[in-house]
């Protein structure tokens, strides 16, 4: 099972109320604003997801290399 697979696995069954019980499963997510970001294949990707921890959605928003995601455009999802 690759790591995005475990993110979609856990994630449907978790009831997360913030980034420190996402890091309970996964301690290398990092939130910026709105967002959550998992760091794939040992920094080689990012997965940024839009999260509403009170409606329990998460949505994903863009699968990034490293070098896209320094380029912060992704940032552009955040409220």
């Amino acid at each position: 099972m690759n790591k995005g697979d475990l993110i979609d696995k856990v994630a449907s069954h978790a009831v997360w109320r913030d980034v420190s019980e996402v890091r309970l499963h996964f301690p290398d997510a990092d939130q910026y604003k709105s967002l959550l970001i998992f760091n794939i294949r040992h920094n080689y990707y990012r997965l940024i997801v839009k999260v509403d921890y009170r409606a329990k959605l998460l949505m994903v928003k863009e699968f990034l290399t490293h070098k896209e995601y320094t380029r912060d455009g992704w940032k552009k999802w955040a409220h």
